[in-house]
């Protein structure tokens, strides 16, 4: 007999001799051929359930806020270019070259508000339009009067809140469902340089009453100078919300000379979502024309 033979010989066990350990073990562990399958527990089920849910709803709003200021950041990139493509397209037809000055005055140089009518009809001829509104009465056409919120809760100086309302003076429509709507400052000697007051602001917001009479408002203040010839407002997404300046709404200001520019938070920052590829940062707050600040 081999080896082999002899190692697979089936060992007896004879009356009063203790069982092997090794075979006790093996046959203790072996799996039972019952004709059933390992499964989960219902409790195992709803506890890996419970925690797939707590994970999901600690990310999602994460995830949705991210993809949805992505989602703006794009549509502010875009109505950048727009705007100032416009603005270089017009100047490349009227063969003009490095000077916004000549569009913004297309409508005239007089301090007269219907100069701007006429700087937008200029800006509607290179855009792609649903619909152009030319003056207020008409906005029906264009969606009508809404409300665009500061990117802050800002005292307007009386105790309201400040909004960004220009595009309910008039807008064009374009296809993308974005509105658009020009602002001349351009002055008759060509320099864009002109002179404007503004009140000074106390440390609660409100403005400071002025006892000297010489203020023009009847609130303290300073003259200062400007020297932008115009300014192009955007609406990224039309009357979507959030309809928020720093958000969808966002102002570019043009001088007669040199870049666009969009630095401050009040006209939405889009040199900083340009250079960021972010939007600032903004806070939701309920609009009033008064008593917020009191």
């Amino acid at each position: 007999m081999t080896a082999f033979e002899t190692s697979c010989q089936p060992h007896v066990i004879a009356e009063g001799e203790a069982y092997p350990r090794s075979i006790w073990i093996a046959s203790s562990q072996a799996p039972r051929n019952d004709g059933k399958k390992a499964a989960f527990t219902l409790a195992e089920v709803l506890i890996t359930l419970g925690i797939i849910g707590v994970v999901a709803a600690m990310t999602l709003p994460m995830l949705i806020a991210k993809y949805q200021e992505k989602v703006l950041v794009t549509a502010a990139k875009k109505g950048y270019s727009v705007a100032v493509n416009t603005v270089t397209r017009w100047n490349a037809a009227n063969d003009i070259v490095g000077d916004s000055y000549n569009f913004f005055a297309s409508g005239g140089a007089s301090n007269d508000w219907s100069r701007n009518t006429v700087v937008l009809k200029e800006l509607a001829k290179y855009l792609h339009i649903v619909q152009v509104c030319d003056k207020s009465s008409n906005l029906k056409n264009c969606g009508g009067k809404y409300t665009v919120k500061q990117y802050k809760k800002l005292n307007n100086g009386q105790g309201g809140t400040t909004e960004q309302n220009y595009m309910n003076n008039f807008r064009i429509v374009l296809a993308d469902g974005s509105f658009i709507a020009p602002r001349s400052e351009v002055t008759d000697d060509g320099t864009c340089k002109h002179t404007y007051w503004s009140n000074t602001k106390g440390p609660d917001g409100f403005f400071i009453p002025d006892t000297s009479g010489n203020s023009p408002t009847g609130f303290q203040g300073q003259y200062y100078t400007s020297n932008n010839c115009g300014f192009i407002h955007i609406d990224t997404n039309g009357l979507k919300g959030p309809n928020q300046v720093g958000k969808d709404n966002f102002i570019i200001g043009f001088r007669k000379e040199g870049k666009p520019w969009s630095d401050r938070n009040d006209y939405g920052n889009l040199d900083y979502v340009l250079k960021y590829d972010k939007l600032i940062e903004t806070e939701d707050y309920t609009p009033q024309e008064s008593g917020a600040f009191e």
